[in-house]
C-alpha cells in the first residue's frame, strides 16, 4: 500500500507540474519540475560540487510544442517522481508499517492508512508551495505543512469512512502507479532512441560532406597568429587556415552573444530574426539551419557551452541532440569562473563515436560547438595562466574582469598587458582542444570528408575607446571576429579573401558547400540584394574577384546604436550619446580614432541614407520573435554574469 499510495501521488504531482510548465515554456527538462528544481536550488547553496553528478537525463531539453517530445518528457517526469516517491517510501516503511497494522485493523477509520500514505507523500509538495507563497524560518514552513496535511488527512478520512471506499482507494492507487510505470518505461525507451542520431528520412547523395561549424565565444581575430598577432595563440585555428581559407574581414552584426548566434544559424540580421533583447527566443515560422540540413538527411548535434546558447532561446530547433548541460552544469557562482572545454569536446567526442557506431548506411553529421571559455572571467588554467605573461609579480587577475574596480580605463599599463595575457592564455587554452577535436577528425578518417568552419560571435573590448567587455558599442574590436573554412575538396589549401563579409553568410556558405538547395523560407529573400547572407563559394572560388561587397550592418539595443560598414568607410550613430555620428575611414583609420563626420558630411550623409534604407527593409522583413521562458537556474546564471538585474 505504501508503494502503491505513494506512486499514485507520485503520478499525478508529475502530470500537474508537466501541465504547468506547458503553460509557461516552450522547451523544459526534468530539472524545471517543481521539485526537482527546489531540490537543485538547495544543492546549489549547500553543496555546488554535488551538482556536476547529477544524472545527465535532468538537463536534455525537450520542445514541449512537439507533440512526441512532450509525450517522452511527461513519461520520464512520472519516472523522476516515481522514484523519488518510492525513495521516501522505502525510508519511512519501517516506522509506517506497524502503524499501518493498527490503524488498518482499526473498524472505526477503515480508509484512515491509506489516506494517510498519500497525505505523506503530498506533505513535500505542500512544503514546497507553501515556500512559495510565504516567507518564514524553516521550522515554521516545516511545521506549517505537516499541520496543513494532518487536517487535510483529517478531513478526508471522515469522508471516506467506509471500508468500500478504502477498497476503492487501494484499487485507483495501484491501477494509477502501473499506469505510471508502464508510461516511464515507455519514456526510457523513447529518450534512449531519441539520443541516437538522426535514422529516418532519405539518404542525402553519396559523398554529401559532414559539417563542423565551431563558434569560439568572444575571440577577436587580431589575437589569433594567421591575422598577424606576434603570440603563438592559435596553431590549431593557424593550421586549418593554412589547409583551407581564412577571411581577413568579417563582421558579426552585433556584440553580444544571443543576437549575433541567432544571425549565424538563420542568415537572418537581429532586425529581422527580432532577438534584440534579453527575454526573447526565435519565433516559430525563423527557418535555422539545422532544420535543412537535418530534413536533407543530416544527423545533427549541438553542443554548447554558455547560458545564451540555452534551448529556451530555440536554437536546439532542427537538431536530434542538443546538448546545452554538459558544459555548463554548474552552481550559479561558478559560471564566469567555469573551464567548459574538457566537458564540451568530451561530449562531441562521445557523439561521435556514437555516429561511427551507428546503423549503415552512416550519413552525414552537421556538428555545432560552441565554446565558452574565451568568454571573461579571464582564468585558464596552468600552464596557460602563465603562458605569455610569466614574469608578472602584480596582483591584477582576470577574475570578475566585468565588474572588478581593479580593471578600470586608467589602470597602469603593465597590469592591462597582464590581463590581456591572460586572455590570450584562454584563447590558446580553447585553439589546444579544436587541435584535439581535429586530430580526432583524422583518426577517425573524417576530417578530409568534413567542412569544418570555425568563427566567433564577438571580440572584447580592452579601453581601446574607453570601456572592457562587450555588448558596449558597435567598434571594430567589437565586431570583427574570425572566419576560417576547410574543405579541401572545394577550398584551396592558403586561400585568403581580402573582401568584407558577414557572419549571416555563414549559413548559405554550407549549404552551398554541402550543395544543398536554398530553401525560398530561409535567411531574407533573394529580392533584398545586397541585404541577403550569400554563399561565400565564389569568394572562395575567385568567380567574384572584382565584385563589390555588400555592406554590413550592425545594431545594439536597447541603446539604440547602429551601424554600417563598408570596406573602408564606417558609420556608427548613437541616439542618445554626446557624439552622435561618428565617421571613420578604415583604410586608413583601423583603429577608430579620427571622428570625420563633421569634414565628410558627404559620405556621413550617404551612409546614413543606406542605413535608413536598411531599417526600412529590415521593418518590412522582420518577424516576430517570441518571449522566451527561462527557468530560475537559467535566470540566475544570466544574473550571475550580470546580463540581467
Amino acid at each position: 500500500m505504501l508503494l502503491a499510495g505513494s506512486g499514485a501521488v507520485a503520478v499525478v504531482v508529475a502530470l500537474a507540474s508537466v501541465a504547468a510548465l506547458v503553460r509557461t515554456s516552450e522547451v523544459a527538462r526534468l530539472r524545471d519540475l517543481r521539485l526537482l528544481a527546489r531540490g537543485r536550488t538547495l544543492l546549489d547553496a549547500a553543496a555546488p560540487e554535488l551538482l556536476a553528478r547529477l544524472p545527465e537525463i535532468l538537463h536534455v531539453p525537450f520542445d514541449l510544442e512537439r507533440r512526441a517530445s512532450l509525450a517522452t518528457f511527461a513519461a520520464l517526469a512520472i519516472a523522476a517522481h516515481l522514484v523519488l516517491a518510492w525513495a521516501c517510501a522505502a525510508v519511512i516503511a519501517p516506522l509506517a508499517l506497524p502503524w499501518g497494522r493498527r490503524m488498518a485493523a482499526d473498524a472505526r477509520r477503515p480508509a484512515a492508512y491509506p489516506l494517510a500514505v498519500i497525505a505523506l507523500s503530498l506533505l513535500p509538495l505542500v512544503l514546497h508551495r507553501l515556500s512559495l507563497w510565504m516567507t518564514a524560518p524553516t521550522v515554521v514552513l516545516v511545521g506549517a505543512s505537516i499541520v496543513a496535511t494532518g487536517l487535510a488527512w483529517l478531513v478526508a478520512t471522515r469522508v471516506a469512512g467506509s471500508r468500500a471506499a478504502a477498497a476503492r482507494i487501494v484499487a485507483l492507487a495501484t491501477a494509477l502507479t502501473a499506469a505510471g510505470v508502464a508510461a516511464a518505461l515507455t519514456g526510457i525507451a523513447a529518450h534512449a532512441a531519441r539520443a541516437r542520431p538522426n535514422v529516418a528520412g532519405p539518404l542525402p547523395p553519396p559523398a554529401t560532406p559532414n559539417v563542423v561549424l565551431i563558434s569560439i565565444d568572444t575571440l577577436r581575430p587580431d589575437h589569433l597568429g594567421g591575422y598577424g598577432y606576434p603570440r603563438d595563440t592559435s596553431p590549431a585555428l593557424d593550421a586549418l587556415a593554412a589547409a583551407g581559407a581564412r577571411f581577413t574581414t568579417a563582421v558579426s552584426p552585433t556584440s553580444w552573444t544571443l543576437p549575433a548566434h541567432a544571425t549565424l544559424l538563420t542568415a537572418l540580421p537581429p532586425e529581422v530574426h527580432g532577438i534584440v533583447d534579453d527575454g526573447l527566443r526565435l519565433g516559430a515560422a525563423t527557418v535555422t539551419l539545422a532544420e535543412i540540413l537535418r530534413a536533407r538527411g543530416y544527423a545533427t548535434a549541438g553542443f554548447v557551452s554558455g547560458p545564451y546558447l540555452d534551448a529556451g532561446y530555440g536554437f536546439a530547433r532542427g537538431f536530434d541532440h542538443y546538448d546545452d548541460w554538459s558544459a555548463v552544469r554548474l552552481s550559479r557562482p561558478a559560471v564566469h569562473r567555469a573551464r567548459t572545454s574538457p566537458a564540451l569536446f568530451g561530449a562531441v567526442e562521445q557523439w561521435l563515436g556514437e555516429w561511427q557506431d551507428g546503423p549503415a548506411p552512416r550519413r552525414p553529421f552537421f556538428a555545432f560547438i560552441h565554446a565558452w571559455d574565451v568568454h571573461y572571467d579571464f582564468d585558464p588554467p596552468p600552464p596557460y595562466d602563465t603562458l605569455f605573461d610569466p614574469d608578472y609579480a602584480g596582483t591584477v587577475d582576470g577574475l570578475d574582469f566585468e565588474t572588478s574596480g581593479a580593471v578600470h580605463a586608467g589602470m597602469p599599463a603593465r597590469d592591462l598587458a597582464h590581463v590581456v595575457a591572460l586572455y590570450d592564455g584562454e584563447i590558446r587554452y580553447v585553439d589546444d582542444w579544436i587541435g584535439r577535436l581535429v586530430a580526432s577528425l583524422g583518426r577517425r578518417a573524417l576530417l578530409d570528408d568534413t567542412i569544418v568552419v570555425v568563427t566567433s560571435d564577438h571580440g572584447e573590448e580592452f579601453f581601446e575607446h574607453g570601456m572592457k567587455g562587450h555588448r558596449n558599442a558597435l567598434y571594430e574590436e567589437s565586431i570583427r571576429v574570425p572566419l576560417i573554412i576547410r574543405h579541401p575538396a572545394r577550398i584551396r589549401a592558403g586561400t585568403v579573401v581580402d573582401r568584407q563579409v558577414r557572419l549571416m553568410d555563414v549559413a548559405p556558405t554550407i549549404l552551398d558547400l554541402t550543395a544543398t538547395p536554398l530553401p525560398p523560407t530561409f535567411g531574407l529573400p533573394p529580392s533584398t540584394g545586397a541585404y541577403a547572407g550569400r554563399s561565400l563559394v565564389p569568394l572562395l572560388d575567385g568567380r567574384d574577384a572584382n565584385a563589390s561587397s555588400p555592406p554590413s550592418f550592425a545594431s545594439l539595443q536597447p541603446h539604440a546604436q547602429s551601424a554600417i560598414r563598408h570596406e573602408t568607410r564606417k558609420l556608427i550613430l548613437t541616439p542618445f550619446a554626446a557624439t552622435t555620428e561618428q565617421l571613420f575611414d578604415l583604410g586608413t583609420d583601423p583603429g577608430e580614432r579620427a571622428n570625420l563626420a563633421a569634414a565628410d558630411p558627404t559620405s556621413r550623409n550617404a551612409l546614413r541614407g543606406e542605413l535608413a534604407a536598411w531599417h526600412d527593409a529590415a521593418r518590412a522583413a522582420a518577424q516576430n520573435a517570441e518571449a522566451a521562458t527561462m527557468s530560475e537556474d537559467h535566470e540566475a546564471a544570466l544574473r550571475a554574469l550580470g546580463y540581467i538585474e
